[in-house]
């Protein structure tokens, strides 16, 4: 049992990390369209 839960809590923490990269890389692209507007 305990090392199904530390399983869940990796796959959790390496969602978590590529939803923050996700978002980061959307608020870069947003901003480099933004430049190239102006």
């Amino acid at each position: 049992m305990p090392k199904k839960k530390k399983v869940k809590r990796i796959l959790f923490s390496i969602a978590a990390l590529i939803s923050i990269g996700l978002g980061g890389f959307a608020v870069y692209q947003h901003h480099e369209k933004q430049k190239m507007i102006e």
